[in-house]
């Protein structure tokens, strides 16, 4: 496992990298105020050699920055980072936040090939959000800038539950600008429609959902999966909001699974 840094215009993108030369690589995308190490399970496990894996801090989290924050100067930064290395065909893997910027940077990725989100709900509008998730005095602190000691617990528990992560950490290490540059954000209306953006892609979005999920739900997939927004919608048993490490076995095998029928519907087109 290789750690880089990519030079952006305004700012840098730190990223994990797991070495491997193929044509196909595979993207996490982390959540809000969490950082690259939340995939260490994923970028060391050899369920994955056969992918170039690749894992950044988001901007604002860990060793990454930008001069300023907000959906619109994520987005760019994302996109550039994928520019920047040159990669042939790309697959998205985002959890809760990181799920949502993957789907805004779609259309500024001309090779993108598949879609994953984790414990992320496709918006049409901000005002989908009360229906997509559990709105609680918990889920605004991911768009409060500086945070108390009893609200950064409040927030790693409902992140991570009981995995061995340290969300705490991450937490500390995330900007404050990020998540109130996020809340201005969607006040300014930022955010994309996001039911059109995977409508008009052509690419099939499967979610990872934990049965116990505290912050997603579970019925609002149901009916994007009825309507054909996504396609798989996986529930992996006994997790949260965090199933990749809560309980990363089985989601690597389930997730290598979906990666190993994709590379080969790929390869024989």
């Amino acid at each position: 496992m290789i750690q880089n840094t990519c030079k952006l215009e305004g700012g840098s993108i730190a990223y994990w990298d797991n070495g491997v030369d193929t044509d196909i690589a595979v993207l996490f995308l982390h959540g809000n105020s969490m950082d690259a190490m939340a995939f260490e399970n994923q970028i060391r496990s050899n369920k994955f050699d056969s992918f170039h894996v690749l894992a950044p801090d988001l901007p604002g989290h860990g060793h990454s920055f930008l001069q300023e924050y907000s959906i619109n100067s994520l987005v760019d930064a994302l996109v550039e980072f994928c520019n920047s290395l040159g990669l042939d065909k790309i697959i998205l893997v985002g959890h809760s936040f990181g799920g949502h910027l993957a789907i805004h940077i779609l259309p500024g990725l001309k090779n993108c090939v598949g879609l994953f989100l984790i414990g992320t709900s496709p918006l049409g509008s901000f005002q989908d959000i009360p229906y997509a998730y559990q709105v609680s005095p918990t889920f605004s602190l991911f768009f409060k800038g500086k945070l108390e000691t009893s609200e950064r617990r409040e927030m790693a528990r409902i992140m991570v539950g009981e995995a061995s992560y340290d969300g705490l950490k991450a937490i500390d290490r995330t900007q404050p600008d990020f998540r109130s540059g996020i809340s201005s954000s969607l006040e300014k209306g930022e955010m994309l429609n996001e039911i059109e953006i995977l409508r008009n892609s052509g690419i099939d979005a499967s979610v990872f959902l934990g049965s116990h999920d505290l912050l997603a739900r579970k019925e609002y997939l149901n009916r994007l999966q009825l309507q054909g927004i996504i396609k798989n919608l996986v529930i992996l048993q006994f997790c949260g909001h965090s199933p990749h490490l809560e309980n990363p076995e089985k989601f690597n095998s389930c997730l290598s699974a979906y990666l190993q029928k994709l590379s080969t519907r790929l390869w024989t087109k």
